[in-house]
């Protein structure tokens, strides 16, 4: 059995356990990392799907190619009857990331899900150089947010978000935040040393220093989230419009060290701003005080 086959074995047993306990969930790869990871990146369509008591098979005709070769691939999920099994039927259209010929549930994405296939087709094309992770947008009542996760490792990952708000006084409008979710097996901590941790934002020339949230009330479990709101989020915009680049520094307070750097290229930072802009024009009017 191939070293592909039987990584997908072990992945597809773990999903059965999981799925069985508390239903299927799936942590894609950022957009850099899925691409780098894949031997074909394409926009599919399932043209057939088969069950055997084996496998399930599905076929798919490319519809537009990123990376690699063929005008078809076929996929092969071992386990017919588990509860997480890949939801694809004949018709769909998607942005598939194949290697080999197994597949999961994190293999592939709806094509218009979010900015991921126009900056596949940019970097193809030769328009960017830097493969960069897409912004989307979150809706909530009285709220709405771009956010990215610009990377991923065996540590845990970042979600970088501008988010407005009106949903209550107290909360910031416009407000940037940065959670970082540990992998609960790795050596750093943090917020659970007796010195709080601080994180730099640099967006050259420039940079600003987010806060922690004290509290734990936006942070959730294994989760430290930074802010910053107020006028200073306004300058940032402004530097994103016509910034390349981003970069994160945590440090921990008590050995002023960096922990943890994070650099993250922006695709088209004035459309970016231009989005959040929109969505904040969504938001219907902030509480006023007593009401």
């Amino acid at each position: 059995m191939s070293r592909r086959r039987i990584l997908a074995l072990a992945g597809s047993l773990l999903l059965l356990a999981a799925g069985s306990a508390c239903g299927c969930s799936c942590s894609r790869d950022a957009l850099p990392a899925a691409y780098a990871g894949a031997d074909h990146v394409v926009v599919g369509k399932v043209t057939e799907a088969s069950r055997s008591e084996r496998e399930l098979i599905w076929s798919i005709e490319v519809l537009e190619r990123f990376k690699g070769r063929g005008d078809r691939h076929l996929l092969r999920y071992d386990y017919p009857d588990s509860p997480c099994a890949p939801a694809l039927a004949v018709g769909d259209e998607n942005l598939f990331f194949i290697d080999g010929q197994a597949i999961t549930r994190c293999s592939f994405q709806p094509a218009g899900k979010d900015g991921s296939v126009g900056l596949l087709r940019d970097f193809r094309d030769g328009r960017i150089d830097v493969l960069a992770e897409p912004w989307y947008e979150l809706y909530g009542d009285g709220e709405c947010t771009l956010a990215h996760q610009p990377v991923r490792d065996g540590r845990g990952f970042a979600t970088v978000g501008l988010r407005a708000s009106t949903a209550a006084a107290a909360d910031p409008h416009p407000a940037i935040y940065v959670s970082l979710r540990r992998n609960p097996t790795t050596t750093y901590h943090l917020g659970e040393t007796l010195a709080r941790p601080s994180l730099r934002l640099d967006v050259p020339p420039n940079s600003w220093t987010l806060v922690e949230d004290a509290d734990g009330s936006r942070s959730g479990a294994g989760t430290t989230t930074f802010w910053l709101a107020g006028d200073l989020v306004t300058d940032i915009l402004d530097a994103l419009a016509i910034a390349d680049e981003y970069r994160l520094t945590l440090h921990e307070f008590e050995e002023q060290t960096a922990t943890l750097t994070v650099e993250a290229p922006i695709y088209d930072g004035a459309a970016l701003v231009s989005r959040f802009e929109r969505c904040r024009e969504t938001l219907p009017p902030s509480p006023r005080p007593g009401n």
